[in-house]
């Protein structure tokens, strides 16, 4: 069954496959229309059955979904359904009559790495696991959110491997597959980034500032956010996406490469950083 029911306009397509893919890659099960909706399918029955499905609704709240009338029948009928509605602000707006008494995540601006982390939490662990996973790691230690002085974070990568040619939205594109072990990280905010080389080791430089496939000094790069709830927390697959055309390559057969790195984004430094993987794309 689907854990997460994402509703949203189509016009925020590019954060949104942002968004799904973090949960995706943090273990959570996400249903949303194109990525979940297949060849053949009635959606006008396969969307109220995907709500009725999920255990919780993410509502994107921007501008153009509050204008959106499926987005309000679908947060509606989620109401109906008795789901647990989660709003998550990413641009301002209005928030819709339905949802004013329901406290919003806040992901604009600077408060999208806390925002981002909050849902994360949220929707990671279900009301049955609480006793299970978070109560006895908070119990262990309950005063300390990061690592001790004593204990040194790691990461160990046991697999990576890539998917070419993936539909992705509207785009095609690579999907990025590594299992990994990290170590000294409990309740951490982590990212696992995967930066890409040209044929002579040169980074490639991103040239369209779509936040999502680049690095701050303007690299390209894919990322996605990981909060490990043990002290020893394995991964047995965390998946990173990126759409050719923000490779930013002419026509032709290019030799690249991508390596990943973990990033510890609450102390500001990268851990474990893997091997290159090499890899070709053909463009027409």
């Amino acid at each position: 069954m689907p854990r997460v029911f994402l509703s949203y306009s189509r016009n925020d397509l590019n954060f949104v496959q942002g968004l799904a893919q973090t949960l995706m890659s943090n273990g959570v099960d996400v249903w949303w229309d194109l990525s979940s909706i297949q060849g053949g399918d009635n959606w006008t029955e396969a969307i109220p059955q995907a709500i009725e499905n999920c255990e919780l609704c993410i509502v994107v709240l921007t501008p153009n979904s509050v204008k959106s009338n499926w987005v309000q029948k679908e947060y509606t009928y989620a109401l109906e359904q008795e789901k647990k509605v989660v709003p998550v602000m990413w641009q301002p707006c209005k928030v819709p009559f339905a949802l004013v008494n329901i406290n919003y995540i806040d992901l604009q601006g600077p408060k999208y790495q806390d925002g981002l982390n909050q849902l994360i939490r949220l929707v990671q662990v279900r009301p049955q696991d609480k006793q299970q996973v978070l109560q006895p790691s908070l119990e262990a230690n309950p005063t300390a959110t990061f690592p001790t002085n004593n204990y040194f974070p790691s990461g160990v990568f046991t697999n990576i491997w890539v998917e070419h040619n993936v539909t992705w939205g509207m785009f095609f594109g690579m999907r990025i597959h590594t299992s990994i072990v990290v170590s000294g990280q409990r309740n951490c905010p982590c990212k696992a980034v995967a930066h890409f080389f040209g044929p002579m080791g040169q980074p490639l430089v991103d040239f369209n500032m779509n936040p999502f496939y680049r690095t701050m000094d303007g690299f390209v790069s894919t990322a996605v956010d990981f909060i490990p709830l043990y002290d020893e927390t394995n991964y047995p697959d965390i998946v990173m996406y990126i759409p050719y055309l923000e490779l930013h390559l002419g026509p032709g057969v290019h030799q690249l490469a991508f390596k990943i790195s973990l990033f510890d984004a609450a102390r500001n430094y990268y851990f474990a950083q893997s091997f290159p993987q090499p890899f070709m794309v053909t463009q027409p």
